[in-house]
């Protein structure tokens, strides 16, 4: 979705919002052409078309995703939905809220403005936090070690730099100022989001086999620590299956 944090198409976090879910700027670039994966089970019908084997409306309790890999096994309270559960993207977000909880597996930095990969940059957490805290318009807090879910790595909050205010890339005309962070490509995640003047974002880089799992943490403008107060508790719930 260019979620902004680009179109988060939450060019956030996506090409495609969940239909559940309140329409997205930020998420609307990055998540687009997905294609939906056949259910022979009696789960429920995914709201999004571009969702893979996502739940819609959850009922509070814990669920194992189908399709993402690793598996992840988390728990909800009510009101949120699941958006997605690709092979490379998982979604949740309160419904009718735009902000979101985005995990991504084998995230890039991007090449530029352009909607792929850095050919220079490899996905290992190490590189993926140097180009973060290097990047002119960008500016990266000091990576925090973390573990979460059964995996370590580190923790990052972005914004734009200061004095950077309409500077960075534009799409269709209409938005700009925007810098991408993150973008799929080289492996099973399809997204390409940006940050925009005033946004602020936590993300967690998780090292896993030769590559990641990235954990965006969207806003989408918004207050960053209060909704990492409310999701907390969801965070601390992942469980990322060991294979």
């Amino acid at each position: 979705m260019l979620v902004i944090a680009l179109f988060a198409i939450p060019l956030t976090g996506c090409g495609s919002d969940a239909a559940a879910a309140a329409p997205s700027l930020a998420r609307a670039v990055a998540d687009a052409g997905r294609a939906q994966t056949g259910d022979a089970d009696p789960r429920p019908v995914c709201p999004n078309p571009h969702g893979g084997q996502c739940l819609g409306p959850l009922e509070p309790g814990t669920y194992t995703t189908v399709t993402f890999s690793p598996a992840i096994t988390y728990t909800v309270p009510a009101g949120w939905t699941n958006g997605e559960d690709l092979p490379g993207n998982f979604l949740l977000q309160l419904e009718g809220d735009s902000r979101y909880l985005g995990i991504y597996r084998d995230a890039n930095v991007p090449d530029g403005c352009a909607e792929h990969p850095d050919p220079d940059v490899s996905q290992s957490v190490s590189d993926y936090t140097r180009w973060l805290r290097r990047h002119p318009l960008l500016r990266a807090t000091k990576p925090i070690p973390v573990s979460l879910g059964g995996l370590h790595g580190v923790a990052i909050d972005i914004s734009k730099a200061p004095g950077t205010e309409g500077e960075g890339c534009t799409y269709e005309e209409t938005i700009t100022g925007a810098v991408p962070f993150i973008v799929g490509g080289r492996g099973p995640a399809s997204l390409h989001h940006v940050i925009m003047d005033g946004w602020k974002e936590r993300l967690y880089l998780l090292r896993y086999k030769r590559g990641n799992v990235a954990i965006e943490v969207g806003p989408e403008g918004a207050s960053l620590p209060e909704y990492l107060k409310e999701i907390r508790p969801i965070l601390r719930s992942l469980r990322f299956a060991k294979d």
